[in-house]
């Protein structure tokens, strides 16, 4: 009886490539080699074939690791508030909407006729200061006919009047400390007046300038604003 050849021993499994961690780069392990055919039989006359070697071993194949996805940026944090709740603090604001006047910039050498008479007391606020009487502004200034409001209070009526005033056009035209706005009367001079609250300190609001004529008239006066706290 013949007998059969012993069973080849198995290929050995390809050892499986190891777990990549996130971002490595770590290559899968090597497959071992199949194994080797069994031995003939031996008996004569045996027909019995020597068994098959078992497979060749897969080559291992860890994938390598992708690499890890890195932490969104955390977005940044909102300013704080260090003005605290009073940062708005020091803020005025006129009694009631502002009127602005215009005035033709042209210089005058004439006086005002039919001029109201000021109130009493008053009259120096309605007073020429050039152009007529012999009068003169300084070398920078202009002569330029204004529109005086009445009083608050007093009544009367609005009076016509000679000014001196330095006009500009554009904040280069002033000194350092200055900016070139418009006054009482829509004329543009040079004033250490601020803008907007970006003129101020932080947190210190820029404080709209206006003057209180008769029967609730509120008159802006860009040339007054000032800081608040300010002088």
């Amino acid at each position: 009886m013949a007998h059969s050849g012993s069973a080849g021993a198995a290929g050995e499994q390809p050892t499986a490539g190891e777990s990549s961690s996130a971002g490595s780069s770590q290559a899968g392990g090597t497959a071992q080699l199949g194994g080797s055919g069994g031995t003939g039989g031996t008996t004569p006359n045996s027909s019995g074939d020597g068994g098959y070697g078992g497979d060749a071993g897969y080559s291992g194949g860890g994938h390598s690791g992708y690499a890890g996805h890195g932490g969104h940026a955390g977005y940044a944090g909102s300013a704080g508030n260090h003005c605290g709740a009073a940062g708005s603090g020091g803020r005025s604001t006129p009694p009631n909407a502002l009127l602005r006047l215009t005035t033709d910039p042209v210089e005058t050498a004439e006086c005002p006729t039919m001029r109201p008479t000021p109130p009493p007391g008053w009259e120096s606020d309605f007073a020429n200061e050039c152009g007529c009487d012999e009068l003169t502004c300084p070398e920078t200034e202009t002569c330029i006919r204004v529109l005086q409001p009445a009083k608050s209070a007093l009544g009367g009526q609005d009076i016509p009047r000679n000014g001196c005033f330095a006009l500009c056009d554009g904040s280069d035209d002033c000194e350092a400390a200055e900016h070139c706005v418009r006054n009482l009367y829509g004329l543009k001079v040079c004033a250490p007046a601020c803008r907007s609250d970006a003129d101020c300190d932080a947190c210190t609001p820029c404080n709209q300038g206006y003057l209180v004529g008769h029967a609730g008239a509120v008159y802006a006066d860009d040339s007054q604003s000032r800081c608040a706290g300010g002088p």
